[in-house]
């Protein structure tokens, strides 16, 4: 559990660091582009892909909790 804290904890300073080098270093946004123009769902970029792993968590804590309301 302390790589996904760490992780959780840096969750915005990777967000900033990704759109600073968005907006900085055009190979590394071409880079993005070409990587994400492949995908099912084009709309999906890196962002939404890195706040899974945080929102996975509180998922499994609720399906928990209902399971246990709902379980004589």
């Amino acid at each position: 559990f302390k790589i996904y804290s760490v992780y959780v904890s840096d969750f915005e300073t990777q967000l900033q660091t990704i759109k600073k080098l968005r907006g900085s270093n055009q190979d590394f946004a071409s880079f993005l582009d070409r990587q994400f123009k492949g995908l099912k769902d084009p709309s999906q970029h890196l962002d939404s892909m890195l706040v899974t792993p945080v929102q996975r968590m509180p998922r499994y804590l609720l399906l928990l909790r209902s399971i246990i309301r709902c379980t004589p």
